[in-house]
């Protein structure tokens, strides 16, 4: 009696004979025929001219033998290479006439959804024109240091709203680099992880004057009694110093557990050789989809977190008065940034797999943060100063008219008291000597040249009083 296993052993092992097409074995692992002990001829048909019209002929050309050079019945299969002898006979020639080997698939048309130089172009500029802002507002505060305006400010506030802005719009140049604008991996993966340090970085400068100068005008209103509490320099390098050290641990941490990397993603259209036509490019971690995910919703949560508290220290102190209504402008800027995020961080999550949608609401929020910003803090000062000369001209105008209209006013009072003496002068005469008076009388009476005879007579009517 025999087994199973032993039949199979026998019948794979013991089975090998000339065939029709060659010697047949049979492969031990498959339990069906060795390829081994096969020739095959490879045919080319070539298209020949017939006389008939439509009608296409072909001529067959042997171009090539593959025969056996293994052994057949063995355990081991190798390669075709191994397996196999190539014997070239003539060249293959393909439908265009040529022997070059045309690909075996017409080549994918794939969208990769790159950002492109006119997405590129519009991030630039909007980042040109904070960095314009930023630093013009800072020329403008250096010029009018010695400004009322510009002093009660502080150097430190404005310097760290323009470099903290600065920052903030530098982060879109990381956001928009692709596989066009950076050749290695390497290098795409340090722009991944760079943007949210940049940002993060520039938003803490930005912030913490914001948020120091708010606090101040909150200290205020919890203390009536003082009349005011400046928020120095020292106070906004302590706000600095505590969101600063928050922010980097939490970036530092991300960058060390989880990095961000450069990793493009197929989507699901395909041709119809079902290979994909869809791809984009996302900053992803290595070590899985969501492992960042508590570092970002940790950095929202603390920034978002201030960002709320600032605003309800400036409601409650709504009603302090500060120089030019800074206080209301500063405000305002921190609502701004707050609006945008509000908006932008959903609608970031909502377009992640389309890359020019979400870079342009990536620079939407750093542009209408940043703008905002510079402008409110800057434009309110520069009209202040503005009105204030206006002022001061006009009032320099109304002095100077004041006192034109004074001397004015004078001089008929001082040629009244001229004439006055005079007629104290000349009474004295008159009454001691009649002639006298007439003749003094005359010769005040005539022209002052002597120089030839009179024009016209002269009259004199005298009256003699007892």
């Amino acid at each position: 009696f025999f087994a199973g296993p032993d039949v199979y052993s026998n019948f794979a092992n013991n089975i090998s004979f000339a065939g029709a097409s060659g010697d047949v074995s049979i492969y031990s692992s498959t339990g069906t025929r060795d390829d081994v002990g096969v020739t095959y001829t490879v045919w080319n048909a070539r298209s020949t001219s017939t006389e008939k019209a439509g009608i296409v002929g072909f001529d067959l050309h042997p171009t090539s033998y593959i025969l056996p050079v293994r052994q057949a019945g063995s355990d081991q299969k190798p390669s075709i290479e191994q397996s196999f002898n190539i014997v070239k006979i003539e060249d293959f020639i393909y439908n265009d006439g040529t022997a070059l080997q045309p690909d075996a698939l017409p080549a994918p048309v794939v969208n990769y959804n790159y950002i492109g130089n006119a997405g590129r172009i519009v991030g630039y500029v909007l980042m040109g024109i904070v960095i314009v802002l930023a630093l013009a507002g800072l020329v403008w505060a250096i010029v009018m240091r010695k400004e009322r305006v510009v002093r009660a400010s502080q150097p430190t506030f404005i310097a760290f709203i323009s470099f903290g802005c600065i920052l903030m719009s530098a982060a879109i140049i990381p956001l928009s680099m692709e596989e066009t604008t950076v050749q290695s991996d390497r290098g795409l993966d340090i722009a991944c992880m760079s943007a949210p340090w940049v940002y993060a970085l520039g938003f803490v400068f930005t912030f913490a004057a914001l948020l120091t100068k708010t606090y101040a005008a909150y200290k205020v209103f919890r203390k009536p009694d003082v009349d005011s509490v400046a928020g120095g320099p020292f106070d906004t390098f302590k706000t600095l110093a505590v969101l600063l050290v928050v922010n980097v641990a939490v970036l530092l941490s991300w960058t060390l557990v989880a990095p961000l990397t450069w990793v493009r993603v197929e989507g699901d259209s395909t041709d119809a050789f079902e290979r994909s036509t869809d791809s984009w490019a996302t900053c992803s971690p290595e070590s899985g989809p969501k492992a960042d995910l508590p570092f970002v919703i940790t950095w929202i949560a603390f920034n978002l977190g201030s960002q709320i508290f600032a605003i309800v220290l400036a409601y409650r102190g709504r009603d302090v008065e500060t120089d030019h209504h800074e206080h209301r402008y500063i405000t305002i800027s921190i609502a701004s940034i707050l609006q945008a995020w509000a908006m932008g961080i959903p609608i970031m999550i909502v377009v992640r797999d389309s890359p020019q949608a979400r870079f342009f609401v990536e620079i939407g929020i750093i542009f209408v943060s940043c703008s905002a910003v510079l402008l409110l803090i800057y434009v309110p000062k520069i009209l202040s100063i503005r009105t204030d000369r206006k002022k001061q001209m006009e009032e320099e105008r109304r002095n100077t008219r004041r006192d034109a209209s004074s001397r004015v006013r004078r001089a008929p009072e001082h040629d009244s008291e001229e004439e006055e003496e005079e007629k104290t002068d000349i009474e004295p005469q008159l009454a001691g000597n009649p002639q006298a008076g007439v003749e003094s009388v005359v010769s005040a009476a005539m022209p002052s040249s002597s120089t030839g005879p009179l024009d016209t007579p002269l009259t004199v009517q005298t009256t003699t009083t007892e």
